[in-house]
């Protein structure tokens, strides 16, 4: 039997299966989770908005327990300066077709204003594929537009050539307190994300630099798009420095534990 448990958190499940319309197994896991955290030792949240979020749900003050951990994965990517040259706007999407992904709104956009001097690239798993080309219909042999399946080490190649890339998350709280790797990997590669709401996880209270879904219909400017590259290292270097220090509080935990098993299990 444990008498210190450590609860790891990396998004809002009795809330995620509500927005399925699962409410019975939604109230289920509200039961189990409000117990979980009632009783544990320590809470590791991936945003300080979730943190927040369940203090206002159970009506509790979680500071002294919890840690505040990104999902983060330590990679060397080397920014692509060259482009900033370029006379063609490149987008990347590199994910799923989940309701939440706002895939349709995407392919709108691929539809709407003045797309000339602006590509494409999206990525999915293979077996989404034939999905995807269904979906974009007439636009899918579009010279502007790419669909392909890649490992993720070249899709990451790809996505340093971009300059933006979408993050079409809705105003709802599982994507108010989250921290998609994807939003992560577009700041590394210098992407600019573009959103339809910018309250997703810690990023709009760091300050991150975005664009808003309907900006695509008028001008875009490299230099702008460069400039908030910029200050999106800034946030994303707050990102890197606290996820090493919630990695130092962690291990310290790990190893005051260890020596107080040690010290139980000496004769």
């Amino acid at each position: 039997c444990y008498d210190k448990i450590i609860l790891d958190i990396h998004g809002v499940v009795p809330e995620e299966i509500a927005f399925l319309g699962k409410k019975i197994k939604s109230f289920i896991y509200n039961k189990i989770e409000k117990k979980a955290i009632r009783n544990c030792y320590k809470l590791i949240h991936v945003t300080t908005a979730m943190k927040e979020f369940y203090e206002r749900k159970y009506n509790l003050n979680l500071a002294s327990r919890s840690i505040v951990l990104p999902i983060f994965e330590k990679t060397t990517i080397n920014p692509n300066h060259s482009k900033w040259e370029s006379n063609t706007f490149d987008i990347i999407y590199a994910g799923g077709m989940q309701a939440w992904q706002n895939i349709d709104l995407m392919i709108k956009v691929t539809k709407g204003g003045d797309t000339r001097n602006i590509k494409f690239n999206f990525f999915f798993p293979q077996e989404l594929i034939s999905d995807f080309k269904l979906k974009l219909g007439d636009r899918l042999d579009s010279r502007t537009i790419m669909v392909d399946s890649l490992p993720k080490e070249d899709v990451i190649k790809v996505m340093t050539r971009c300059h933006l890339g979408f993050v079409l998350r809705d105003d709802i709280v599982v994507n108010r307190v989250a921290c998609p790797t994807k939003l992560i990997e577009y700041l590394e590669c210098g992407v600019v994300p573009i959103i339809k709401s910018p309250d997703i996880g810690d990023f709009n209270t760091l300050g991150y630099s975005f664009i808003r879904v309907e900006e695509l219909n008028g001008s875009l400017s490299m230099d702008d798009l460069r400039k908030k590259v910029e200050n999106n290292y800034k946030v994303l270097a707050h990102f890197q420095s606290l996820t090493e220090h919630s990695k130092s509080i962690l291990i310290n935990i790990f190893k005051n534990a260890n020596k107080r098993l040690e010290n139980k299990v000496m004769p």
